[in-house]
């Protein structure tokens, strides 16, 4: 199915999933190969969590030259329980911490402004048993966005959770 522009310009969209990946025992996951007209990649989170110490779940994005790990613009912030709180990066887009004793479900997304490097990243979830997380960024890569990872600070372990990519191209 096209879509029409006013300026006459015509597109045709596609939807692409990946399977479901099990993030037990993983400390990233890695997905790579999106194709140069990728408009948006959405990351499903169903119930992650990993063991040990406070961290920060994180996601860095790259081109065919590697993932990129400077030029990020991210807050991130939480609230429940009668609690707050947020923070800032440079390195890497973030999630607010999760311990050992949360988990995360959720989606992060990520937009292309169309015809550029450029994307917008924002995410929106819950941290059982109390809490919301909202984070939002941007970052500019040197060509087409190829790879992503997703891990935790510190190199703790995954111990639950499944996670799924999709993403939609527009060419």
């Amino acid at each position: 199915m096209a879509i029409y522009f006013a300026d006459g310009a015509q597109s045709d969209p596609a939807l692409f999933e990946t399977g479901r990946g099990d993030m037990s025992g993983l400390t990233q996951r890695i997905y790579s190969g999106f194709p140069s007209n990728t408009t948006k990649i959405t990351v499903n989170l169903y119930n992650v969590g990993y063991s040990g110490a406070g961290s920060l779940l994180r996601l860095q994005i790259g081109d065919s030259g590697g993932l990129e790990t400077s030029g990020y613009f991210c807050t991130y912030a939480y609230n429940g329980n009668g609690s707050a709180g947020s923070g800032t990066r440079t390195d890497g887009f973030a999630i607010w911490s999760i311990n050992n004793a949360e988990h995360t479900s959720g989606h992060i997304e990520l937009t292309n402004i169309q015809g550029s490097n450029e994307w917008v990243y924002s995410y929106k979830g819950a941290f059982e048993p109390y809490y919301t997380s909202t984070c939002g960024g941007r970052k500019t890569l040197s060509s087409a966005l190829t790879q992503l990872k997703l891990y935790v600070e510190g190199n703790n372990q995954f111990d639950q959770g499944i996670m799924n990519v999709c993403y939609e191209t527009v060419g």
